[in-house]
């Protein structure tokens, strides 16, 4: 079980950062507090992406390109569940809110651009 950031109270699963992106979330069974996962991981999946596209023009051995992506999908995982924390979203009126919605508008602009890169030159 994973604890909440605000209360501490362990009120989520551990699948719940594998099955909630940044832009879901879940209240705290205690607190009531909306807890999710912060929009830097949306970034995880377009870097394991770049590291394929790298990776397919190293023109590898044929055996190698099916281990290749599932080992790099699977390392993308560990990393996400492991380093990803759960944080508390802010509401309307909190302090900080603004200064994570624009965090959060940054890094989703940054995920999109570096996904239509790697579609762009594959």
């Amino acid at each position: 079980m994973h604890k909440c950031p605000k209360c501490g109270h362990e009120s989520f699963s551990k699948s719940i950062k594998l099955s909630h992106g940044p832009a879901l979330s879940k209240e705290c069974e205690n607190c009531h507090a909306q807890v999710s996962v912060p929009y830097w991981s949306a970034l995880i999946m377009p870097l394991t992406l770049t590291k394929l596209f790298i990776l397919n023009r190293l023109h590898l051995p044929r055996w190698l390109r099916l281990p290749i992506p599932i080992l790099a999908f699977t390392f993308a995982l560990f990393v996400y569940y492991k380093y990803v924390p759960l944080i508390v979203k802010l509401q309307e009126g909190e302090e900080g809110y603004m200064r994570q919605k624009i965090a959060n508008a940054v890094i989703f602009i940054l995920s999109i651009s570096l996904m239509c890169s790697v579609f762009y030159f594959s």
